[in-house]
């Protein structure tokens, strides 16, 4: 049996713990498929982690652009509605 791993993250702010039972022991000699299993997810994991931050950006810039976008036509909107207040 493995044994019991406490960890500890952070999720929308909030710190989280909690314990896991492993099913492998950590202190026993991995073989060679164990460890580039180990390497694979590690590497996943890394991508990941690079992944959110690219889609965290992308996501900042599509708010700052619909804000944007949505102020430009309200100055477009009050434009033609001066207009029109001027030649009506």
């Amino acid at each position: 049996m493995g044994e019991v791993v406490a960890l500890k993250d952070i999720y929308d702010d909030f710190e989280v713990q909690f314990e896991v039972i492993t099913p492998i022991d950590f202190h026993k000699q991995l073989d060679e498929r164990q460890k580039r299993i180990a390497c694979g997810l590690a590497s996943i994991d890394d991508q990941l982690a690079e992944t959110q931050t690219v889609l965290d950006r992308l996501n900042s810039d599509i708010d700052r652009l619909t804000t944007l976008c949505t102020i430009w036509w309200q100055l477009v909107a009050a434009f033609y509605l001066a207009l029109l207040m001027l030649f009506a």
